[in-house]
């Protein structure tokens, strides 16, 4: 029966091909732009024209097989009308609207007329484009606090090196004001020349008496000298307490210093690594989230096609059925059971198809009364329909209780005979029947689909888990890396710079030497006199000046030395 339908339906097909039933005008998106899960709706005008059907396909660009509707049946017998279109990943689709043959047996269609129409909807993840603009929010918040950390570092570094810098000046005054103390000191302790001409000049009368008076003006200065001296060595033991607590201020100032550094340093590496870590939960948890939800929405949808799919096209429960079944034993309805098939559902034999009689008065009543009765068993089965059958199904049967209810009208009003409505009744079932098995064909098919989207939707999400798991071990592989080079630089630096005290030091020991020697020559001629005593003091002070001028010497010099 099928190849037969087809056959007429070609050759009707190509007895008139440049006969158009409507011609397609344009078709357009009412937006442009849409969420991902929210409805794409694309509105097609069409200017109709003598034949009632034609066939049009929807190539939605999501790489499904395209959609392919007949205008003029059901809801599309106006212009214009509406198709929507649901997607579930984002991204940009092209969309072409364009005529096309569709076979169905008398109900094939010829293409809509028109030119094929393209256009483009833009679909958008609202919740991870936010989320990945916040990402780069925060992104650079982090960079421009490390800048302005950065930049304040630099400040207290110089602000230090200005610190150390004034501690190294008043050491050094301190020294130079010592040697200044230091050698008045010597001065003093030395007797003018014209002192000693003077008491040579002078004549005693007893040459014991002068004696005396010389020995005792030798054993005061001596006195005088180890007084000055003992006042030397402790203005000198003060003078080196002072720079000891100088020395040990700056140190602790620059440990505490280079603590405060360290400590902000890794205050900042933490809240650094904090702000990663918890960026990367959120945007994990958030991912996760997108995830689960759509897979929630997908198996959501697939149980409702599942449970569509399920259903019975037909169940023997149907309230219509064992409605019609009690006809048969009902004797009102006695009389017409030669004539038709009472419940349209059992066979109609040749004596009904070759009656080509009206119905007298009384078979009329019995008519009437038969369709009141049709009326309410189709009533009552609705309820049961829409719990039970596939909406497609539904809609089948109710274009057969339409048509049938109709033929009954014809019946009643004789414009049918009883041979006519037995033929359309017959019709009308078989129709039903095809329209059933396709249907039934169609959702095998679906549900081969959907078994088959679901294997693969599951592949994706252990392709996408594994390449998740491949990209945090590659973070963290790097993250060490990153740690390790720089440990390696920090370790390098340590070098660099204890090599450059190393050389700093060897420097400043031989400033050390050169100031000493310099020192003991610019006094090599300042201990000379007759008093042997006195000018062993004399030679002993210079040498400890001298020790004391080169310390400093070394000491001022190690100030400008790199710090580790």
């Amino acid at each position: 029966m099928k190849i037969k339908e087809k056959i007429l339906a070609a050759s009707l097909l190509a007895w008139i091909p440049s006969l158009y039933a409507q011609v397609v005008t344009d078709a357009k998106l009412r937006v442009d732009r849409v969420e991902v899960g929210s409805a794409a709706t694309l509105i097609i005008n069409y200017k109709s024209e003598s034949i009632t059907w034609c066939g049009l396909i929807i190539d939605w660009g999501s790489g499904d097989k395209p959609q392919s509707l007949r205008i003029g049946e059901d809801d599309k017998t106006t212009s214009p009308i509406m198709v929507s279109r649901t997607y579930s990943n984002p991204g940009t689709y092209s969309i072409s609207v364009k005529g096309q043959l569709i076979v169905r047996g008398l109900k094939s269609a010829l293409p809509c007329g028109g030119d094929t129409i393209q256009t483009q909807i833009v679909v958008i993840d609202s919740v991870a484009e936010a989320k990945i603009r916040n990402a780069e929010i925060e992104r650079q918040q982090l960079i421009k606090k490390a800048e302005e950390e950065k930049t304040k570092a630099q400040a207290e570094k110089l602000f230090l090196e200005k610190r150390l810098a004034d501690l190294a000046q008043r050491e050094l005054e301190l020294k130079q004001r010592e040697l200044e103390i230091r050698e008045a000191e010597l001065r003093r302790v030395r007797p003018p020349a014209n002192q000693e001409t003077e008491i040579r000049a002078e004549t005693a009368p007893v040459r014991l008496t002068e004696a005396e008076r010389r020995q005792k003006l030798v054993e005061e200065r001596e006195q005088t000298q180890r007084e000055r001296q003992q006042k030397a060595r402790a203005e000198k033991e003060a003078a080196d307490e002072a720079r000891k607590n100088l020395a040990e201020e700056k140190e602790r100032v620059i440990a505490a210093k280079r603590q405060e550094v360290a400590e902000e340093r890794a205050r900042q590496q933490e809240a650094r690594e904090e702000a990663e870590r918890r960026k990367r939960e959120e945007i994990e948890a958030e991912r996760q989230r997108v995830i689960t939800a759509r897979a929630e929405s997908e198996r959501l949808r697939r149980q409702a096609i599942e449970s569509a799919l399920v259903r019975p096209l037909i169940s023997n429960q149907d309230p219509r059925i064992q409605c019609q079944n009690s006809w048969d034993f009902d004797p009102q309805y006695q009389p017409l059971a030669a004539k038709i098939s009472l419940t349209s559902l059992t066979d109609i034999n040749f004596q009904m198809l070759a009656d080509n009689s009206q119905p007298t008065a009384k078979e009329r009543q019995i008519i009437g009364n038969l369709a009141d009765a049709f009326t309410k068993c189709v009533s009552e089965s609705n309820a049961f329909r829409r719990a039970n059958y596939n909406q497609e199904a539904i809609r089948i049967l109710a274009q057969e209780d339409s048509k049938i209810l109709e033929l009954k009208l014809d019946l009643y009003n004789r414009i049918l005979t009883y041979s006519r409505y037995n033929q359309s009744i017959k019709q009308i079932v078989n129709q039903t029947r095809t329209g059933l098995e396709a249907l039934a064909d169609h959702l095998k098919a679906e549900q081969d689909r959907l078994k088959a989207e679901q294997e693969r939707q599951q592949d994706l999400s252990r392709s996408r888990a594994a390449a998740i798991r491949d990209a945090q071990q590659r973070q963290e592989q790097q993250r060490m890396a990153d740690q390790r080079r720089e440990e390696q630089r920090r370790q390098a630096e340590q070098s660099r710079i204890a090599a450059v005290r190393q050389q700093w030091q060897s420097r400043c020991e031989l400033d050390k030497r050169n100031a000493y020697e310099q020192y003991i020559k610019s006094k090599e001629n300042s201990c000379g006199g007759p008093n042997r005593g006195l000018a062993v003091l004399c030679a002993i002070g210079n040498v400890s000046a001298a020790n004391d001028y080169a310390e400093a010497a070394f000491k001022s010099c190690m100030s400008g030395a790199p710090v580790q």
